[in-house]
């Protein structure tokens, strides 16, 4: 019965996890009007999947072991999207012309202007909010990291138990 318990408090905290960091991120986005860039979106999609795959399935016995391996996927999954968009906002590396600013490729003014109307407005690698010299991407990053280790711990341990 405590076993259980313990795989049920870890899916619950998975699920708000989740949900905390879809619920932060429309929020800067609808009401304090920080549109999103290509790979805001991106970070987006590993906490959809945990918000679907946990309450259809997290409390169905046969495929517990399943769910249980793909929350620790996902979290790994959200934790290399925003490594990868820390790293484009630092610099370290670019993507695509959609997602960098590359502004200086441009022989005439129809490639300015096809360019200009097939880009997203914000930039991967513009970082247009932050806090305490951490952006949004690296919260992101902190927080993924947190719920991988976690996540981690929780198999690690679920695994010495039995």
């Amino acid at each position: 019965m405590i076993k259980e318990i313990k795989e049920s408090h870890f899916l619950i905290y998975s699920f708000l996890a989740s949900v905390s960091a879809m619920l932060f991120a429309l929020y800067y986005q609808y009401f304090e009007n920080y549109p999103p860039c290509e790979f805001c979106n991106y970070q987006r999609v590993p906490y959809i999947f945990l918000i679907l795959i946990i309450p259809t399935l997290g409390f169905i016995k046969k495929f517990k072991k399943y769910v249980l391996l793909s929350i620790t996927l996902l979290f790994f999954i959200s934790l290399v999207i925003s490594s990868l968009h820390f790293g484009i906002e630092k610099g370290y590396w670019t993507m695509s012309t959609s997602c960098s600013n590359l502004s200086g490729e441009f022989d005439d003014i129809d490639s300015l202007r096809n360019f200009l109307s097939e880009v997203p407005i914000t930039k991967c690698d513009e970082v247009i909010w932050s806090h305490l010299g951490i952006s949004m991407a690296g919260y992101n990053m902190l927080f993924s990291l947190l719920n991988f280790l976690l996540s981690i711990f929780f198999q690690l341990r679920k695994k010495y138990e039995r």
